[in-house]
């Protein structure tokens, strides 16, 4: 009989189900109802917005909507 067998043959079931498989499905559990309360957020934000790209931008690049200079452009004061 391998190391693994008998192993598991010594392993309480209460152990396996309890302390390995329950934990893990929970938080698997956990990390799905929070990445769709994450996207229902965002899906909302994006619809309530005039321009969806607009709403885009500011996630991707913060709250500043001046569009960046080009390499070689100087700015005008």
């Amino acid at each position: 009989m391998s190391s693994l067998a008998a192993f598991l043959t010594e392993l309480p079931g209460w152990f396996l189900w309890g302390g390995i498989f329950l934990p893990g499905a929970l938080l698997l559990l956990l990390l799905i109802a929070h990445l769709e309360w994450k996207l229902q957020e965002t899906e909302a934000e994006l619809s309530a917005a005039p321009n969806p790209r607009d709403t885009a931008y500011r996630f991707c690049y913060g709250t500043r909507m001046r569009p960046r200079r080009g390499a070689g452009q100087r700015m005008h004061t």
